[in-house]
């Protein structure tokens, strides 16, 4: 093996051991961000290596295996899906769980790991182990309470894992449990075969370790965010992620193509029946579905999930032909762990783990093929030739390398936002959002988190001040107009998405009694994101409180009824009905409501259920008597502390108002 032969051999090595322990509290995701990040560089360094390397000794040698035209088939498709279906192409080739970005590096790592023989599964496995001792660990909590920074103080929950959550460590875990023990089976149905004493430390280890990760994703699942807080484990319901899949075939391109990565939520919202709302999650779009192989179906389309399953598929047959091969047993246990992947992968969501261990259990297929399938292909002995060759190999790469460190750098200056945020430093929090949007412009939520602080900025200048100056006037003006255009930017990047026209509706509405026809605006873009996710009361609610909020009450009593139509059991929606009711002077109507707003309260001595019972009282004197409301009653009610909450006008108010220049005024 040559001396660069031996250095990708060991990059490859260390790239399989890093990727289930490696994360950083750089990025605003510490865990699968910088996984994908670290498989892309890696891959990108492996390129350029052997780009050289052909520059030395003119011949290119790949392992071509059995269902390696199947993987580049799929990564085509996708690579199609992006470019014919992904409305935000960028952030779906960055996509964390199924960009093009990770696809392609999964693929050279495969390549460069089967052609340079390492045994992946043999690394993986002491980082399996290694990560069962910190499970094992953490379990306990030994660091509850010790004083740790801000930005380190996941490292005091039970929680805590390398690899991302709970769910990817159970199953990254139960990979090795069941390899581990099917191995051990094998061993001991050996005769004289002695069994390794470390091995089944090892073993027994990654299964104590697997058996701890699944009671805390059981406990993830069943237990409130109260207790479990931010590391509370919430999976798509499967009707529902079947109806995504099937809402591909509606249209031929969304069928051949799907709705494309990173866009899972567009068909979730489009195919959600009006039924999802009696579930738990009914406040919940997810962008992922229950199943990777329903998510593939529905992001890329059928033909990429008929693909993929080939790809399995064909794995398992390959397998069963190297029964007589110098590996030995290992084809059993590879074909445990592929099995063992494969059920993963139809039943629970998609992850980076997952598909790492696919390709892993992929190139380890590929090794049972042995010398036959490597192809090594000679080319001219023209210097100028190969030097020209190398050059654009060079180019390309260098480029890919250079556009992922901005992606990436953009994410640093990101997390730097969200530091100087928690240390109320609003003049950095600024800068490094506008660099955030600079280094990367196409991710969605910078451009939502900025359009959001220009908000809050022109907010906190017209609330806090009587009379302005015209210099403040002109800042106003100035945070607002940043503001709507991110949130446009934001829908340019991607109008498929609901929450991106909900954002900037919730701009324009904030800004009601700053700027002149923002509620033309804000009722246009409410009006659009209802359009996208139709079986949401709560975009209904919303837009009723606007039109409340005006004293439009003939609109807000439809909007309304509307979401007590979509979501009959929740007590507020039946108390804004109720006051739509009375303001449009509908008393036994709005009787009605209001008691329909108390029998789903079910704390009798709490302050919702006493402020409902009072202005039912009101309600009902004015039903006797119209003639005569008390509005002093009504006053004292409203005042009440209590969740059951009216729709109100923002609270930052100018007068004159300020004209918006061209641009900021329309919807697109």
């Amino acid at each position: 093996m040559s001396l660069s032969s031996k250095i990708q051999h060991r990059i490859v090595s260390l790239l399989i051991f890093a990727f289930p322990l490696f994360f950083l509290p750089t990025t605003q995701e510490y865990f699968l961000t910088n996984k994908l990040y670290l498989i892309i560089f890696g891959s990108c360094f492996l390129v350029i290596l052997s780009a050289f390397r052909l520059l030395q000794t003119n011949t290119i040698s790949i392992r071509w295996g059995s269902v390696n035209t199947y993987i580049v088939s799929f990564i085509l498709i996708v690579g199609a899906s992006i470019l014919f279906s992904s409305p935000n192409k960028v952030q779906a080739i960055l996509q964390v769980n199924m960009g093009l970005g990770l696809l392609v590096s999964l693929l050279i790592l495969y390549m460069y790991t089967s052609t340079l023989k390492v045994k992946p599964l043999s690394i993986l496995f002491y980082s399996a182990f290694t990560l069962s001792i910190i499970s094992i660990v953490f379990y306990f909590n030994p660091l509850a309470s010790t004083t740790l920074p801000t930005s380190l103080q996941f490292f005091k929950s039970q929680f805590f894992t390398p690899i991302g959550s709970q769910l990817d460590l159970a199953l990254f875990l139960g990979y090795f449990t069941v390899t581990s023990l099917g191995a051990l089976s094998i061993m001991m149905g050996k005769k004289g075969e002695k069994i390794n004493i470390f091995s089944l430390i090892v073993a027994l280890t990654i299964t104590i370790g697997c058996l701890i990760s699944v009671s805390l994703v059981y406990k993830q699942l069943t237990t409130s965010s109260n207790e479990t807080g931010t590391f509370r484990i919430e999976l798509p319901p499967l009707n529902n992620s079947y109806r995504s899949a099937i809402e591909t075939l509606k249209n031929p391109r969304t069928a051949v193509f799907g709705f494309g990565v990173d866009n899972f939520t567009t068909a979730f919202t489009q195919s959600k029946p009006a039924s999802y709302n009696v579930t738990s999650q009914w406040d919940r779009n997810f962008r992922y579905s229950r199943s990777a192989l329903l998510h593939i179906f529905t992001e890329a389309g059928l033909l990429a999930m008929i693909v993929f399953l080939l790809i399995c598929i064909k794995a398992l047959l390959s397998l069963r032909r190297f029964k007589s091969t110098p590996m030995g047993d290992d084809w059993k246990i590879v074909t445990i762990g592929l099995v063992y992947t494969i059920f993963a992968l139809i039943l629970t969501p998609i992850s980076l783990s997952l598909l790492f261990l696919l390709f892993v259990s992929l190139s380890h297929v590929a090794l049972f093929e042995g010398t036959s399938a490597i192809r090594s292909q000679t080319l001219p002995s023209n210097k100028i030739i190969n030097i020209v060759g190398t050059i654009i190999i060079c180019i390309l790469v260098v480029f890919c390398f250079y556009t992922t460190a901005r992606a990436y750098a953009s994410e640093l200056a990101f997390k730097q936002a969200i530091n100087y945020l928690s240390a109320k430093d609003g003049q950095n929090v600024y800068i490094y959002h506008r660099k955030a949007i600079t280094y990367n412009p196409y991710i969605e939520r910078y451009r939502i988190n900025f359009s959001q602080l220009n908000l809050l900025i022109a907010n906190n200048i017209a609330k806090n001040n009587n009379k302005l100056d015209p210099k403040q006037r002109e800042t106003i003006a100035k945070a607002i107009q940043i503001a709507i255009q991110e949130a446009k930017a934001t829908i340019s990047l991607n109008p498929q998405r609901s929450t991106n026209w909900e954002n900037l509706g919730a701009i324009y509405r904030n800004i009601i009694n700053i700027a002149q026809n923002a509620n033309v605006w804000t009722i246009s873009a409410y009006q659009r994101a209802i359009a996208l996710d139709p079986n949401n009361p709560l975009l209904r609610m919303s837009l009723g409180g606007v039109y409340y909020s005006l004293g439009r009450y003939e609109n807000a009593t439809t909007l309304f009824t509307q979401a007590v139509a979509l979501k009959p059991n929740f007590a507020n929606f039946r108390y804004n009905l109720a006051w739509a009711y009375f303001q449009n002077k509908k008393y036994d109507r709005a009787v009605v409501e209001m008691q329909n707003t108390l029998s789903l309260l079910t704390d009798k001595n709490g302050a919702d259920y006493k402020k409902a019972a009072q202005e039912l009282e009101t309600f009902k004197k004015l039903l006797k008597n119209p003639t005569t409301p008390n509005a002093e009653d009504l006053k004292k009610n409203n005042e009440t502390q209590s969740p059951l909450t009216l729709p109100s006008s923002p609270e930052a108010s100018l007068s004159p108002k300020i004209d918006l220049p061209e641009g900021a005024q329309t919807t697109r």
